[in-house]
């Protein structure tokens, strides 16, 4: 009896190890000063822990609370991007989420995957502003494509306002490991060359408008079976302002 009740044991514990291999929610961000990106670890009043969330430093808040995507969306619908923008004060009374600053964001298709933007205070100025990606990576390892190219619809967020979504197309060679392609808003255009390893891409990343252009790298992730949505960022050291986060579905 007691074998039988061990082996079970182990037979849970080896289920419970699968479900959080298969719920991974992996992401980044370009300065983790006052935001972070990871697994949602709030699990109260409409909030869920173990999805894509993000954390922020306040006053009565810690960067490792982090709450998730799913719902944040629904507080705030989204624009004729798609974006959703959140700004503080929200109008909640406990706890306390005054001074969280302003969050734009988007989902990656229909995948719990989302990538955006906060600053302190929005525009115009923008300051501390910081991008990133996040989502939850489900058995995308298992069924990583290993042949053919494969288009992405991409968005990319980078100082956002309603109707300055940037967009176009990044097509992943799932043959040669590489993602390449570019998006832009008529005024930014960035470009992304990157190679494949695993179900993550890291590469170079261009931007180009109308005041120069700049040189930085990429990095981003594949979501979903069957690599169904990518999400990335591109960061450009001493020239913040084209910092931009990426995402898309096939």
């Amino acid at each position: 009896m007691k074998e039988m009740t061990f082996k079970a044991a182990l037979a849970v514990a080896a289920l419970s190890a699968a479900s959080l291999t298969q719920a991974a929610v992996v992401g980044g961000e370009s300065d983790n000063t006052y935001v972070e990106a990871g697994t949602s670890t709030v699990d109260a009043g409409p909030h869920t822990s173990g999805l894509a969330g993000i954390g922020v430093e306040t006053n009565s808040m810690n960067i490792d609370d982090k709450v998730d995507f799913q719902f944040l969306s629904v507080f705030s619908p989204s624009d004729i991007d798609g974006v959703h923008t959140l700004s503080s004060p929200i109008d909640v009374d406990d706890p306390d989420h005054s001074g969280m600053g302003v969050f734009s964001f988007a989902q990656a298709g229909s995948e719990d995957v989302w990538f955006g933007e906060w600053s302190e205070a929005g525009g115009p100025n923008f300051e501390h502003r910081t991008v990133y990606y996040v989502g939850e990576k489900g058995n995308v390892d298992a069924t990583m494509p290993t042949s053919g190219e494969v288009n992405y619809a991409v968005t990319g967020i980078n100082r956002h306002s309603a109707g300055n979504a940037l967009s176009g197309t990044l097509t992943a060679d799932f043959s040669g490991n590489t993602v390449s392609g570019s998006f832009g808003d008529g005024n930014l255009t960035i470009g992304i060359d990157a190679n494949i390893s695993g179900s993550s891409f890291s590469g170079t990343a261009s931007a180009v408008d109308s005041a120069g252009s700049a040189s930085g790298v990429s990095v981003g992730e594949f979501y979903g079976s069957n690599a169904a949505a990518l999400a990335g960022m591109a960061t450009f050291s001493g020239n913040s302002d084209y910092d931009t986060a990426f995402g898309g579905a096939r």
